[in-house]
């Protein structure tokens, strides 16, 4: 099992755990835009983000464009019942 081991503060152990959540397979759309959202609210940059999460630019941008707060109505429908996990998909019903 891979583990961090070392000291860090309460940022650094917070950013550690969001990046811990966001790689989980078993997140729903929202929870993921929400954790890549938490993690551009801390100053992180976008090339930061794709590096600590490990994903392309691409997916990180799509995913944190679904997590805007004036999403429409079925945009936010479709996410929170995970009718699919296309976030391009999501996207465009917006």
């Amino acid at each position: 099992m891979p583990a961090l081991i070392g000291a860090a503060d309460d940022k650094r152990a917070g950013i550690l755990q969001l990046v811990e959540n966001v790689q989980k397979e078993d997140l729903s759309l929202m929870e993921l835009a929400a954790g890549l959202r938490s993690l551009a609210d801390q100053g992180k940059t976008h090339s930061e983000i794709c590096q600590l999460v490990k994903k392309s630019k691409s997916w990180v941008s799509k995913h944190l464009a679904a997590s805007v707060e004036n999403l429409g109505y079925y945009t936010r429908q479709f996410m929170q019942s995970e009718t699919t996990a296309d976030v391009a998909l999501v996207l465009v019903v917006n």
